[in-house]
């Protein structure tokens, strides 16, 4: 049994830590991480890199499980100073992808990610009074050309009549 699953079938006290990382080139070492809760942690990412979480407050909503192919993540963070509002805002302006990954990680075992992250793409953010308000969605593979390379007459000669 995976250790998630040993925490939801168990009525213990144990607690899995919601951890946000948003990483685009413009953010300032790579990628502004956070950890819903009242304290900072130290855990190893998938890729067995430690990172510091800074405690911060947020909600989110996981997309439902559908075949339309969309789905979105939106979630608010409490955010006074409006820092990472103003961070995805400057990379989203100047055309840069903005991943936002969602790990979730057992108390008692922060060598790695308790479940495979969930990766997403930041479109929009919206600031309120002192909160921000974001939105990321998956791949949208049922929309997605196949093949996704497309042979034109510049990379495949052939194509065109002689």
């Amino acid at each position: 049994m995976k250790s998630l699953e040993i925490v939801y079938a168990s009525v213990t006290n144990m607690v899995i830590h919601y951890c946000l990382e948003f990483a685009a080139p413009s953010i300032p070492d790579g990628a502004y991480r956070l950890v819903l809760g009242y304290h900072d942690i130290t855990a190893k990412l998938e890729t067995g890199e430690e990172a510091i979480f800074q405690k911060a407050a947020f909600g989110l909503s996981l997309p439902s499980r559908t075949v339309k192919g969309r789905q979105d993540l939106n979630f608010n963070i409490d955010n006074v100073s409006g820092e990472v509002s103003i961070m995805i805002d400057n990379a989203l302006a100047a055309d840069e992808e903005v991943k936002v990954t969602l790990r979730k990680y057992n108390e008692h075992d922060l060598s790695a990610p308790a479940e495979p992250p969930i990766v997403m793409t930041a479109f929009a953010t919206e600031l309120d009074e002192n909160q921000v308000k974001v939105s990321a969605t998956f791949e949208d593979l049922v929309n997605t050309a196949f093949p996704i390379r497309r042979y034109t007459s510049e990379i495949a000669r052939g194509l065109v009549w002689l």
